[in-house]
């Protein structure tokens, strides 16, 4: 709960008859920049508009021009239907000591 409510998050539900069916966690500057942390949809409903309608509302919300995001695999078809650039991303564990990474 204190990950969806921190200072500068903004966290949509997505509810179906009282059910949750799905959330976004959004961080924003609240001018230009936001981030999409996590995003899901209950896959019984997914195809039904609810990630885009969160996405939009979150955005709407929080306040920003554009949004960034890293994306599974199995979800970058539903990322490529809005209008975007794609960019390479890395997500970075500074504390994480692995021995495979290069220096």
């Amino acid at each position: 709960m204190r990950v969806l409510t921190a200072p500068g998050v903004t966290t949509v539900v997505a509810l179906d008859q009282g059910d949750v069916v799905g959330f976004a966690e959004l961080f924003s500057d609240g001018e230009l920049q936001a981030f999409l942390a996590n995003m899901v949809v209950d896959e019984t409903h997914r195809g039904e508009g609810i990630g885009r309608a969160m996405d939009n509302e979150a955005l709407r919300l929080a306040g920003g021009e554009r949004i960034d995001l890293l994306s599974q695999d199995d979800a970058t078809d539903f990322y490529r239907t809005f209008p975007h650039f794609e960019k390479p991303g890395f997500r970075l564990y500074p504390f994480y000591q692995d021995s495979t990474a290069s220096s």
